[in-house]
């Protein structure tokens, strides 16, 4: 991925642009799954650099 763009329309909207340039749309429940799992990734690595920075 090298771009990814959430909307609130009448139902949640993702745009995600890949390293090619492509583009795909994801609609309301795939829009959702694909959401939740960037949140959870995001999370998870935010975790892990605050570990890694009290170790420090």
């Amino acid at each position: 991925m090298r771009q990814i763009q959430f909307e609130e329309l009448p139902s949640r909207v993702v745009v995600v642009t890949w390293q090619n340039g492509d583009k795909q749309i994801f609609f309301g429940e795939d829009a959702v799954a694909l959401i939740k799992a960037i949140e959870n990734t995001t999370t998870s690595i935010n975790k892990q650099c605050s570990c890694q920075q009290r170790k420090l």
